[in-house]
């Protein structure tokens, strides 16, 4: 061996360079499907008793502060999310904001989906802009009623859109 100081600098980094992604693919990460999970029952328990700490468990374990999310601006729903650190397109929907202003929402994708065909079964047939300010206030008040009837604890009625933010759009 000629140059030991060398050999001496480099093979830390060699073995580094080989250990560290096998020890990265070893490490389980927790999965965005068990995250979301945890992100809808945080939202169903401060919908159910007004209280802020039901999502204390899951700001912990993914070790964010979840008072400010970022978000999607859509109609008739819009998203309060966090990005993960799993991956670029990796986040948490916390909410399905009703985009009109009521402060109310839905907790779950499953939640969403019935909520864009409620707010598309009222509003989806207002072609003109007289039919629009007729229905679209009977479609958010849909919304509404529905996210203050699981607020009361009652039953998803089972719906699917043709199209919506949540559901996406035909092409």
């Amino acid at each position: 061996m000629r140059h030991p100081a060398l050999i001496a600098v480099l093979l830390p980094i060699a073995v580094a360079a080989i250990a560290l992604p096998a020890w990265a693919v070893l490490v389980v990460k927790p999965g965005t499907e068990q995250l979301q999970s945890l992100a809808d029952k945080a939202c169903k328990c401060e919908r159910r008793t007004d209280d802020k700490a039901c999502w204390r468990a899951l700001s912990q374990r993914i070790r964010q502060d979840l008072n400010n999310p970022g978000g999607t601006l859509c109609s008739p729903l819009s998203t309060d999310m966090v990005h993960l650190s799993l991956g670029d397109d990796d986040y948490l929907v916390l909410r399905y904001r009703i985009a009109d202003g009521s402060g109310l929402y839905l907790c779950s994708k499953e939640e969403a989906v019935v909520g864009e065909a409620l707010w598309y079964r009222e509003a989806g047939q207002a072609f003109t802009e007289e039919a629009s300010r007729i229905a679209y206030p009977r479609a958010y008040a849909a919304l509404r009623n529905l996210a203050l009837a699981l607020k009361r604890g009652e039953r998803l009625e089972a719906l699917k859109p043709a199209m919506g933010c949540v559901t996406g759009y035909p092409r």
